[in-house]
């Protein structure tokens, strides 16, 4: 991916890399375009599978979800509904929640836990971000009642 360069290191890993895939009955990517990278890499012998990263819809009706989005006229609502990890860099949607607190009164609603998540709950308390709110996970299938609403 272009992070190392082409020394002593490089190559290790690199075998390393291509021994792993081979010993590996399956390979499981997150994107078609990730199958791309690992054709293009001759990995094609090894079996790869697309594992998909998002949730399938349940029958409608959705089981209604705890989370109340306040509704107030010409305001954007923004959800993240997942892990708060350090993955995800969620200081980055709390410094965009900050930037439109004043401008358009978008609202930030955050769903779920995680390591990260008290660390955001303290940000948001000590920067005043009246327009951001943590709830706790829900139910996966309640996850499209909170989309929809």
């Amino acid at each position: 991916m272009g992070v190392m360069g082409r020394g002593l290191a490089f190559r290790f890993f690199k075998l390393w890399e291509r021994y792993q895939y081979r010993a590996a009955d399956t390979v499981g990517v997150q994107s078609p375009a990730n199958l791309e990278y690992y054709e293009f890499a001759n990995l094609h012998e090894t079996r790869l599978e697309v594992l998909h990263n998002w949730l399938q819809p349940p029958p409608a009706p959705f089981p209604e979800s705890p989370v109340e989005i306040p509704a107030e006229a010409d305001s954007p609502v923004i959800v993240y509904a997942g892990n708060m990890g350090v993955a995800q860099d969620l200081g980055a949607m709390l410094a965009l929640a900050e930037r439109m607190q004043h401008k358009n009164r978008a609202r930030f609603v955050f769903v779920g836990r995680g390591s990260e998540k008290e660390a955001l709950e303290r940000t948001a308390s000590a920067r005043r971000l009246e327009n951001v709110s943590f709830h706790s996970e829900i139910d996966p299938d309640a996850i499209w009642s909170l989309y929809s609403a």
